[in-house]
């Protein structure tokens, strides 16, 4: 069960959480905005792709730097 409310009074507003909902609707404005092609492109840069790490004589073999790890992060589910 998820509680509705506390008795427990918070002393901040939740800023971080704001700032990722904030982020997460920018982002998508920002993807349903994208021509397919654009999006094809954007959620290769920024969407976890398995084959990328697990098939990497497919994607030309090169050596992995700190930037290919980026999708972990930025990872969204693909809107439909």
């Amino acid at each position: 069960m998820f509680p509705i409310r506390n008795t427990v009074p918070t002393r901040y507003p939740p800023i971080v959480t704001w700032w990722i909902i904030l982020t997460n609707v920018l982002i998508f404005l920002f993807q349903i905005s994208l021509s397919r092609v654009e999006l094809e492109e954007f959620l290769y840069s920024f969407a976890l792709v398995p084959a990328r790490y697990f098939l990497p004589v497919a994607y030309g073999d090169a050596p992995a730097t700190l930037g290919d790890y980026l999708p972990f992060f930025t990872m969204m589910p693909r809107p439909s």
